[in-house]
C-alpha cells in the first residue's frame, strides 16, 4: 500500500502514508499491534494522548496475546477514532450514537472484512499464516516470529489499519475537528 509521490502531493493526504509507514515501522520494531496502530495514528495526526496509549497495552495480539478477540490493529484504529468523537464521561447519560463514531467504525470494519474476512486476530492469523498462535506460549511465539510475524505479516496489517483509519477520518473533518 505505497502511494506514488505525485499522489501524496495532489490527491492523498500525507497523513495516510505517514500512518501506514509508521504502523509498519512500529510493529516491526516495538511490537504490540494495538499500540503500534494507535501510536502511528497519534503521530501522523500529531494527536498524542499518553493515557489512551497506555490504556491500549493489553489489546495486543487479539487481547492479552491470546488471539481470540479483535485484531490489535483494528482495536487501535477504533480507539484512535474514540479519542476524537467518543462519548465523554460528563455525557455518559446521552446516546453515544449522536457523535457519528459508529458510521466511521462501520467503514473501518468493512475494510477489514474485505481484506481479511474478519476482525478477529486468530482468523486473520489463519488467513496470513495458515494457522493461529497463542503468543503467551514460548514455542508458539518462536514459530510466529520464524513465519514472519513481525517481519512481513503483522506489520503490514498494522500499517493498513492505520492508513485505513487515516483515510476514513479525513472524510469527516467536521466531526473530528482536524487541523
Amino acid at each position: 500500500m505505497k502511494f506514488q509521490e505525485g499522489d501524496l502531493k495532489n490527491k492523498v493526504d500525507y497523513r495516510i502514508q505517514k500512518a501506514y509507514e509508521l504502523g509498519v515501522k512500529y510493529e516491526s520494531e516495538y511490537r504490540s499491534c494495538c499500540q503500534c496502530t494507535l501510536g502511528a495514528l497519534q503521530d501522523a495526526f500529531n494527536k498524542k494522548d499518553d493515557a489512551v496509549f497506555k490504556a491500549s497495552t493489553g489489546l495486543a495480539a487479539g487481547t492479552g496475546l491470546i488471539g481470540s478477540a479483535g485484531c490489535g490493529g483494528y482495536s487501535g484504529g477504533v480507539i484512535f477514532v474514540g479519542q476524537f468523537i467518543g462519548r465523554r464521561r460528563e455525557n455518559f447519560k446521552e446516546s453515544s450514537s449522536i457523535s457519528g463514531i459508529f458510521q466511521i467504525i462501520k467503514e473501518f470494519h468493512d475494510r477489514f472484512i474485505k481484506e481479511y474476512d474478519s476482525v478477529i486476530c486468530s482468523d486473520i492469523q489463519r488467513k496470513l499464516f495458515g494457522r493461529s498462535f497463542n503468543l503467551l506460549n514460548k514455542d508458539e511465539k518462536i514459530l510466529f516470529e520464524k513465519m514472519g510475524g513481525h517481519s512481513d505479516k503483522c506489520p503490514i496489517v498494522v500499517g493498513k489499519a492505520a492508513a485505513w483509519i487515516a483515510e476514513i477520518i479525513l472524510k469527516y473533518p467536521e466531526l473530528l475537528k482536524l487541523d
